[in-house]
């Protein structure tokens, strides 16, 4: 168990200390390095991020609910700030290698949206003209898509109602009509 002491010193920190909190007494207290480190897999030269992640982007709190210091910030942008420095404002922080995962300090560079989306195109993570950032994740590529490329086109070119259709498929009527909506131009 934690003394008051290092609870006091770890708020001094600034966001860095995570606290676990059971009936009023802190039970655990973790740094946030440590709990960083502790979601990491370094795979070659890569430190791959295995915690939590949302579109290929992994997020990372820090700090206390207690104090209003919690927050939730993209994980490059933690690893950058921790191991190399302050981000200016309006720079975006992006990797320079191939791995989309990669959390590794020597790897981040901290730029414009511009240099971001040329690297993304030099790395073929990027279509130009398309709202889609990761192609590899449309139709049934992506990994909750309910529906086949077969299913998919025997929807688009079937004249039985939609009722039906989403039965057959065990989808919902609404997604029928998307899919009838939107599914014609992939």
């Amino acid at each position: 168990m934690a003394s008051l002491s290092v609870i006091v010193i770890c708020l001094a920190f600034a966001g860095r200390c995570i606290f676990s909190w059971r009936k009023g007494v802190a039970r655990e207290v973790k740094y946030a390095h440590q709990r960083f480190e502790s979601k990491v897999k370094k795979v070659g030269k890569c430190w791959v991020w295995t915690g939590c992640s949302k579109d290929g982007i992994g997020y990372f709190t820090t700090g206390s609910r207690r104090d209003g210091t919690r927050s939730k910030q993209s994980v490059l942008r933690f690893a950058f700030r921790f191991f190399v420095g302050p981000i200016e404002q309006g720079q975006v922080v992006y990797r320079r290698c191939e791995t989309l995962a990669c959390v590794n300090p020597d790897h981040l560079v901290c730029g414009t949206r511009r240099d971001l989306v040329s690297q993304s195109i030099k790395h073929g993570r990027w279509i130009q003209g398309d709202a889609s950032r990761f192609p590899s994740t449309r139709g049934e590529k992506n990994g909750r898509s309910k529906i086949s490329d077969a299913q998919r086109k025997e929807i688009l070119t079937s004249k039985v109602k939609a009722i039906i259709l989403a039965r057959r498929h065990g989808v919902s009527e609404t997604q029928i009509y998307n899919i009838q909506k939107t599914w014609e131009k992939l």
